[in-house]
């Protein structure tokens, strides 16, 4: 679901967009259960290696989920300075990337094809190199939600061409 933080019209725009919610506690009792069951199975009567190894697995498997799974995206745009993506993942960890005024040649919402399905996404046009950068790119909002980000994108990069369609 795609939310408006902030807006001041035809100046500046910021929307969020929020990942699937990650579950700690689900890793934690999937964890339990699993090791539950490897006891059961009597495993740790067999070689304590292998089951620690498995344990420290799991928890290498949770701490690597939490590294890499995307909380939310924002992107702020504002007209005189250009837009920031921000990543934020479960862990905390933030990764941004700012794109000035000067590169940026257009928005547009596009279509990719993977083996199942067609996805539309909303991308930067960037002049110099010449190249499409996508944005929610981790979250992928349904196309009738970027439609609405892409209005607002144009009211304030190019408020003359908005008001004319």
């Amino acid at each position: 679901m795609v939310r408006v933080l902030r807006c001041v019209p035809g100046r500046l725009a910021e929307y969020e967009v929020s990942g699937a919610p990650f579950s700690v506690s689900l890793w934690l009792n999937l964890t339990a259960l699993i090791a539950a069951l490897l006891f059961w199975l009597g495993l740790h009567t067999l070689d304590d290696r292998l089951l620690v190894a498995l344990l420290v697995g799991l928890t290498a498997a949770l701490l690597a989920k939490l590294h890499l799974k995307v909380k939310r995206e924002t992107l702020l745009v504002e007209s005189s300075l250009g837009v920031q993506l921000t990543t934020t993942f479960a862990s905390g960890r933030r990764s941004s990337l700012f794109i000035r005024r000067g590169r940026l040649s257009d928005v547009v919402i596009a279509e990719a094809l993977t083996m199942h399905r067609v996805v539309a996404y909303l991308a930067i046009v960037l002049r110099h190199p010449p190249r499409l950068v996508p944005l929610f790119r981790h979250t992928w909002p349904r196309v009738a939600q970027l439609r609405d980000v892409y209005r607002g994108i144009q009211l304030i990069l190019r408020p003359e061409e908005a008001a004319r369609r």
